[in-house]
């Protein structure tokens, strides 16, 4: 293999070599050098650096990789960053760019990289490095590349078209507007295994077109972060993410025809909504939005779907639904919910599955099929006929609720909303308080928007002293 000699120069003109420390043999087996094994076993770190001096005399000058492995593309050049470290400090900004312009893929090591200014990364590059992530829920080391001082309002790490990051944690630490950002033009990149975080107002932010998202962590700045994860692009697929904090919303998907397949939405007590959709035609399968304040989910676009997705963790008095479809200001049609799943924790619940808020000309064609809304008081807030909500006729829509009523000490029957789409089959009532288990008490009536529950004898007189969990099936 031929090697070819990096020379850095001095301000006097005269080469320079490079001072930091460099990696070591085991380094250069488990990642430096990929696939070159082989190589590195001949000549150790002669494969990566010469200890002897080259024609023009500069000592110890980085050489580059080229050989192909099994994780990256054939043809590749590859080079360690620590080999283009400058100097005894700890930034490792200018190593970044002398790798970059050296190199078609740059390995990082394991351990905290600090960097002073942002890192453009330029087309077709690849970032890569063992793998593991420094998480927030578990101890893992990994490695991590730290913004140390205030950049304003760049980003921290950009990449360029068809660029590929994997297995870093990107840290703005509260100095770049966005840890990890790929801009309008820059499509058709892949982050793989990637922790982006502390931005000060998104941790990743996306503007390009078709874009592949698997297995990554985004956090949002704790207290003052915007969002953990902002798109406006197009085409994007993302799998297998999950998404933390946020004051305005975990996701911001302001996007159109992405894909969003068992990816965790997941609110704190700052977080107003766990997903906020704004863009038109986005696909979310087995998602789960958990923890904001609520809505758990906002869409205020058209053409929406959400299939077999979960909704955790209402608060009574702040969420008055687990989903809101907001057409008060724009067009909000088309929305569909299939399958849909709710699970509340003691003490906290939704006043709606669904909540439609705008005209029917704005809300026309909401589509709820399927699934559950235990913790909610009832399935939506507008009847079907108001808004002109589709069902397949063929789905079963079920409904589970709490219902709370007043004895007078002479009624015996009470007409309760029920909530579905029509005349439910089956319905099951059963008492949830003494008052409402003192005398036997069953289901004397089925029809298209109330049910009745009849009492054997009038229970007594009190304020809401009869509870009951209802189910109610179509």
């Amino acid at each position: 293999m031929e090697r070819q000699p990096l020379n850095a120069r001095s301000s006097a003109g005269e080469p320079e070599a490079p001072s930091a420390i460099h990696p070591t043999r085991r380094d250069l087996l488990a990642g430096a050098a990929g696939g070159a094994i082989a190589l590195a076993a001949d000549f150790g770190l002669d494969a990566l650096t010469s200890n002897s001096a080259t024609e023009d005399g500069t000592p110890n000058a980085p050489y580059l990789i080229g050989k192909s492995t099994r994780d990256l593309p054939s043809g590749l050049v590859r080079a360690d960053v620590r080999a283009f470290k400058n100097g005894s400090g700890t930034d490792y900004h200018q190593a970044f760019m002398d790798a970059f312009a050296a190199a078609d893929a740059v390995y990082v090591p394991s351990g905290t990289l600090f960097v002073s200014q942002g890192i453009s990364v330029p087309a077709g590059k690849v970032v890569y490095s063992d793998g593991a992530l420094d998480q927030t829920q578990a101890s893992h080391a990994g490695t991590i590349v730290r913004l140390t001082g205030d950049i304003g309002s760049q980003p921290f790490l950009s990449l360029g078209r068809s660029c590929e990051i994997r297995g870093l944690t990107v840290d703005a630490n509260g100095n770049a507007e966005v840890a990890l950002e790929i801009p309008k033009g820059s499509d058709e990149c892949r982050v793989w295994n990637v922790k982006a975080a502390n931005g000060k107002t998104a941790a990743f932010s996306g503007d390009a077109s078709r874009l592949t998202i698997l297995g990554c962590l985004f956090i949002a700045l704790e207290g003052s972060g915007r969002f953990a994860y902002q798109c406006s692009g197009a085409d994007f697929h993302v799998i297998a993410v999950r998404m933390i904090g946020g004051t305005d919303a975990t996701a911001l998907i302001d996007g159109f025809y992405g894909d969003y397949e068992m990816v965790h939405f997941q609110g704190s007590n700052d977080t107003q909504n766990d997903g906020r959709v704004t863009g038109n035609h986005n696909h979310f399968v087995q998602c789960r939005f958990d923890g904001g304040t609520g809505p758990n989910l906002l869409v205020q676009a058209r053409g929406n779907e959400f299939i077999s997705c979960r909704f955790y963790n209402g608060r009574p008095g702040q969420a008055p639904s687990a989903i809101r479809i907001d057409g008060t200001s724009t067009d909000a049609t088309q929305n569909q919910i299939a399958d849909v799943f709710v699970d509340g924790v003691k003490g906290r619940t939704w006043k709606y599955l669904l909540e439609i808020l705008g005209p029917v000309g704005t809300t026309r064609g909401t589509i709820l099929g399927s699934g559950s809304c235990s913790f909610c008081d009832s399935p939506y807030n507008v009847r079907p006929a108001s808004v002109g909500i589709l069902t397949n006729a063929e789905l079963a829509s079920r409904s589970e609720f709490q219902a709370t009523l007043s004895g007078d000490g002479r009624t015996a029957s009470f007409r309760i909303p029920h909530g579905l789409l029509g005349t439910p089959i089956t319905a099951i009532a059963q008492p949830a308080s003494a008052d409402a288990a003192a005398s036997s008490s069953f289901v004397s009536e089925l029809g298209p928007t109330d049910l009745v529950i009849s009492f054997a004898t009038a229970p007594p007189s009190g304020k809401e002293n009869l509870a009951f969990h209802v189910i109610a099936a179509m």
